[in-house]
């Protein structure tokens, strides 16, 4: 049996399928189980995976997700621990010796995460997560519930290295929740187990073009029932519970907001803006979001009166 289980979901990525798989066969620690779980693909994934024999499992099955994906690849590995790798991403050759010297030295760590490094479709550097994510401000390591919840996801899920045993007490990935979903189950997960976190770059991920779009409305359904999860394990104290929950509505309507303003519905993102800061007064981000919201509003209707006035220019 495998000491580590790298987890590949994928989805017509042939393009990049390769790289990730080498990434994980070159790693310096080898007891390492590779199971691919195609989600649907109808590009040429599958006989790039074929074409490995027997140093990757490969399973297919019909388009449900990622959440889903990573859900069959858990239940079909045996590994001891667990490790996520988008198939588009791949390792450096140290990641997973690193990872589990660490988790083998502290029985009490539930869990590893590190910091990674962003390209592009052409392999160029980017930044670092830790730079984009301001890790400088961050509690990274230890007991991080709080910190993971009000700061929101700062964990790349390539760089997650998890005990089965945790997975099994805390249970997988919810693919219920339509966006978001890697960060309720670190939610769930930092609520019982410590952290540990190491500063050095050790996954690379690629940005494309599509990765900089958000679908807000998602982001505001999956906030929503990430709330109603969370609820079942937040702190009896009832004044921590309070302003946790405050929160997660905040956030909520938050998203709402951003989904109106892409949609230009102008009044109803300032209305659910106006919500959320209701819920929770202090967000500096949400008054730097009304500042844009205003900008923006303003610059429409300055086209439209500009408009207005050249057409009367013609009559």
């Amino acid at each position: 049996m495998a000491r580590i289980s790298v987890i590949i979901p994928t989805y017509n990525r042939d393009r990049f399928i390769t790289r990730a798989i080498d990434s994980v066969l070159n790693q310096t620690f080898q007891d390492v189980e590779i199971v691919v779980v195609d989600d649907g693909s109808t590009d040429n994934t599958k006989d790039i995976i074929n074409s490995y024999g027997e140093q990757v499992r490969y399973i297919y099955q019909e388009n449900k997700g990622a959440a889903s994906s990573r859900n069959t690849g858990i239940e079909a590995s045996k590994g001891e621990y667990i490790a996520f790798l988008d198939s588009d991403d791949y390792y450096t050759a140290e990641n997973l010796q690193k990872k589990l010297s660490l988790l083998e030295s502290n029985s009490k760590i539930g869990w590893i995460y590190s910091d990674w490094q962003y390209i592009d479709n052409k392999g160029n550097y980017l930044d670092n997560g830790s730079v984009r994510f301001n890790y400088r401000n961050k509690k990274l390591s230890g007991e991080i519930f709080e910190e993971l919840f009000y700061k929101r996801n700062f964990i790349a899920t390539d760089t997650v290295v998890i005990r089965r045993s945790v997975l099994e007490d805390i249970g997988f990935f919810d693919p219920t929740i339509p966006s978001q979903e890697e960060y309720e189950l670190w939610l769930r997960v930092s609520a019982r187990y410590p952290v540990c976190y190491i500063n050095e770059p050790l996954v690379i991920v690629t940005i494309h073009p599509d990765s900089l779009s958000t679908d807000f409305s998602k982001w505001a359904y999956g906030n929503a029932l990430i709330i109603d999860k969370i609820e079942k394990i937040l702190p009896d104290n009832f004044t921590v519970r309070k302003r946790i929950m405050d929160r997660m509505h905040a956030d909520k309507y938050t998203f709402l907001a951003r989904d109106f303003v892409q949609k230009r519905q102008f009044k109803n993102a300032l209305n659910a803006y106006w919500q959320s800061i209701k819920h929770f007064p202090l967000q500096k981000r949400i008054y730097w979001l009304l500042i844009l919201l205003m900008v923006q509003f303003i610059k429409a209707h300055l086209k439209s009166f500009s408009i207005i006035k050249n057409a009367n220019d013609f009559k």
